[in-house]
């Protein structure tokens, strides 16, 4: 992911998490129309997994190096996985909690994709506002290779 920023959005996050963002969404949303096949099944848990990573190491570990300051960037960084844990947590529950909701014995994983996969387009609907945000030192590197 931070690869594909600085390649192609010129050291630009956002609208690389905002891309992966809704792709984990759209597979979510069609994980239960998928083929019963192992192949399938692996192939859309991977897709899952790969693309869910790409705002987690930029969000959690990048944008705190890009955007703060380098004092606070290690609290930065701290705070928002602190967060992460939390979702953590209510992840781990949340099976349980829906069974209760909606009945033991019914199928409690469409729900649970559904209702992730809408928080995170809300997630990447919060992120669009900074798609152009661009780290201060990398704005001072083009502005100076521009002049020189």
């Amino acid at each position: 992911g931070g690869f594909i920023s600085d390649l192609y959005f010129g050291a630009r996050r956002i609208p690389i998490c905002v891309i992966a963002l809704v792709i984990v969404a759209l597979t979510l949303f069609l994980f239960s129309y998928l083929p019963d096949t192992r192949l399938v099944l692996g192939l859309g848990f991977f897709v899952i997994g790969f693309f869910l990573y790409i705002p987690d190491s930029l969000v959690s570990g990048t944008a705190p190096i890009d955007f703060g300051r380098r004092s606070g960037a290690s609290t930065a960084a701290g705070v928002i996985n602190g967060f992460g844990s939390i979702g953590a947590i209510v992840g781990g529950t949340m099976p349980g909690w829906i069974e209760g909701i909606i009945g033991e014995g019914r199928d409690i994983w469409q729900p649970i994709f559904t209702g992730l996969a809408v928080s995170l387009l809300i997630a990447a609907a919060v992120l669009i506002p900074r798609w152009n945000a661009i780290p201060a030192h990398h704005h001072h590197q083009q502005r100076e290779e521009s002049i020189g």
